[in-house]
């Protein structure tokens, strides 16, 4: 029996001990509190400070690609008057058609907020789809261009 009790006696002083050290004072918990939202502070400074620096990223490869865009439509102008009249009218046509798209895309980045990180999301895969597709229309005219 006095085993029992001893045993007993032993596992709630190690229970109590236990609970004692392992609990926090009030004050251990706002200052652990107050590191937590300086670390999370610090985190959405850095999370905030990438997607700034992906959209201007973004911004500047566009830029880049709609430059080497009007570049191609002056080089196709030039190349029109090699066509003939009938044919001329209708590629000039085409080639206004492409100049309206590009200065398009580049106004609708140039008008884009930064917002969210998921509308920038959405934004841009939806940019990307539209840029292919002026990617393949220009495949398209130089296609037209060599037959």
């Amino acid at each position: 029996m006095k085993k029992a009790i001893a045993i007993i006696s032993a596992t709630v002083f190690l229970f109590a001990g236990t609970a004692l050290t392992s609990c926090n004072s009030p004050e251990e918990k706002v200052e652990n509190a107050a590191e937590n939202v300086a670390e999370a502070h610090d985190d959405l400074d850095n999370a905030n400070q990438d997607y700034v620096k992906e959209v201007d990223n973004y911004r500047t490869e566009i830029a880049q690609r709609t430059n080497e865009n009007n570049t191609r439509i002056a080089e196709m102008r030039s190349k029109a008057n090699e066509r003939k009249a009938a044919a001329r009218e209708d590629y000039n046509r085409r080639i206004d058609d492409l100049d309206r798209k590009n200065a398009e895309i580049k106004v609708k980045l140039d008008n884009y907020k930064a917002g969210s990180k998921e509308n920038w999301e959405n934004f841009r895969i939806e940019f990307n789809r539209d840029m292919d597709e002026l990617g393949n229309a220009f495949s398209d005219l130089a296609k037209d261009n060599v037959q």
